[in-house]
């Protein structure tokens, strides 16, 4: 199998890319997240993307959003749910299950898809500290990759001016 770089991952992923996010505003992470910087090419979001998680899954060639990927943090399953992965692209924000709503945006070379997943700091597991360093892995539950796309591990640390931030639609208030 084959598998991402390491250098390639740290320009992707850089070092200060995990936080939480308190969007309610009571304090405590409602979020988790992280950012990926486009260092390929600019991608354009397709024109007639499917608006049915049903769909959009067969569209991309799978059977099931929620069964087609396991994401661990430090060994932990997350319980992945698709319905709970928010997408900001060029400071405009939609869930997975609104992919079509991001129709024709172009995310230049440099530029930053914000990943945010909503998982309760209620819901962490006994004595996790969210400061320091953490193993974020996304495997695809699929024989071989998905296309082309091997399991993705990356080791971040999570520093204490990178939890619980504010909520906001703009790319820049998470890269």
């Amino acid at each position: 199998m084959s598998y991402i770089p390491r250098y390639i991952l740290k320009r992707m992923i850089p070092p200060n890319s995990f936080f939480t996010v308190d969007k309610d505003g009571d304090g405590m992470a409602d979020s988790i997240g992280f950012y990926i910087v486009n260092i390929l090419n600019p991608i354009t979001i397709l024109d007639g993307l499917p608006t049915d998680l049903t769909e959009l899954a067969k569209f991309i060639g799978i059977s099931d959003f929620n069964t087609f990927m396991t994401v661990t943090i430090d060994g932990i399953d997350i319980g992945f749910d698709i319905e709970k992965v928010e997408l900001i692209i060029e400071d405009k924000s939609t869930k997975i299950a609104n992919l079509a709503d991001l129709a024709g945006i172009t995310i230049p070379l440099g530029g930053k898809i914000i990943i945010i997943y909503d998982y309760p700091e209620k819901d962490y597991p006994a004595g996790f500290e969210i400061i320091g360093e953490h193993e974020l892995e996304i495997k695809y539950n699929m024989e071989g990759s998905i296309l082309g796309i091997p399991p993705i591990i990356v080791k971040r640390e999570i520093t204490s001016d990178r939890v619980r931030l504010e909520y906001r639609q703009e790319t820049s208030t998470f890269a």
